[in-house]
């Protein structure tokens, strides 16, 4: 599991071309490892698995950790 994420990381998703970013909190981690995040234009939690989530310069869809995201 990345070590970056714990409950209260926040992370930021893009999803297309033409959408805003979702910004999102982990809100808990499972016991079989699902990351649980509760994005603020969502309704209700999604799921990820620790290898989906990207850290780095937010290029591509994905979810991405937000401390890490230079485009700020």
């Amino acid at each position: 599991m990345n070590s970056d994420i714990e409950v209260g990381t926040q992370l930021i998703g893009k999803w297309g071309a033409y959408q805003s970013y979702s910004y999102g909190e982990v809100t808990s981690i499972h016991e079989n490892g699902m990351i649980e995040v509760n994005f603020d234009d969502l309704d209700g939690y999604s799921l990820f698995w620790p290898r989906e989530i990207k850290s780095g310069e937010i290029d591509k869809l994905g979810v991405y950790l937000d401390n890490d995201c230079l485009y700020k």
